[in-house]
């Protein structure tokens, strides 16, 4: 670690902490439990726990929750979305108002109704999270797969990994 420029210390075997004077990013510590981009961290003796159920819900709020009844699965099995199938979307500005990063420029009926299905899988799963435990567990596990030529309109293929540290879930990359 290198200490600040204008910071002067002496000499000693005892290894040196900065102490943070100002928070980053507008983080705030209240009750052990910190929001930043949507993401709570509740920290607990056995470990940290992430998740956005705050932020869930407030996207749910803005795209009237009563009629999303939740499901537990996020697509239905082996649906693959195109572009340009479909009816085009009478009022396409609903579906872009979602940020979602597919099918922003001509978003058709099918998109919507995937985006919905979305919804109400964000709504039956926005209680859970990723726990990482705080095990002196030092293994590593990595499992990946791939879907050849999946993409319907690229016809790119897709590969995914997902890593485990210790026994917790580490990075999902697809």
């Amino acid at each position: 670690m290198e200490l600040p420029p204008g910071l002067s210390v002496h000499v000693s075997s005892v290894p040196l902490v900065c102490k943070l004077q100002k928070s980053l990013y507008g983080l705030r510590q209240a009750s052990r439990q910190w929001y930043f981009l949507g993401i709570e961290v509740l920290c607990s003796p056995n470990g940290v726990l992430l998740h956005q159920s705050k932020f869930v819900g407030d996207l749910l709020k803005k795209f009237q929750p009563e009629v999303c009844s939740p499901v537990i699965f996020p697509l239905e099995l082996n649906e693959k979305l195109k572009s340009g199938v479909g009816d085009p979307l009478p009022k396409p500005d609903v579906y872009r108002s979602l940020d979602l990063s597919h099918f922003m420029q001509h978003p058709f009926v099918p998109h919507m109704r995937a985006a919905i299905h979305l919804l109400r899988y964000l709504r039956g799963t926005s209680g859970l999270g990723l726990f990482f435990n705080n095990s002196a567990d030092l293994s590593l596990k990595v499992y990946c797969g791939s879907d050849w030529a999946s993409c319907p309109d690229s016809k790119r293929s897709i590969t995914c990994f997902c890593v485990l540290f210790g026994g917790s879930f580490d990075q999902l990359e697809g």
